[in-house]
């Protein structure tokens, strides 16, 4: 997956990030909220790894396992 981060300079970072496929959906829809200007998220680069802020509620809804 290409990425690519505003530094705060306002210019931006490309790169390609690995994710495991169990994350790609979670990316997709918040590319999708990214775009639509309803959610944001926030990145910390620390070489060589990029690190996303996701939304709690995203991940959650994501990954947090079904009430019994």
């Amino acid at each position: 997956m290409l990425i690519k981060v505003k530094d705060p300079w306002r210019t931006w970072v490309y790169g390609k990030a690995y994710f495991g496929k169990d994350y790609l959906p979670l990316l997709r829809e918040l590319e999708d909220l990214s775009q639509r200007k309803e959610e944001g998220y926030g990145a910390v680069i620390s070489f060589p790894r990029i690190h996303l802020q996701v939304p709690l509620w995203l991940y959650l809804k994501h990954f947090s396992l079904p009430k019994d």
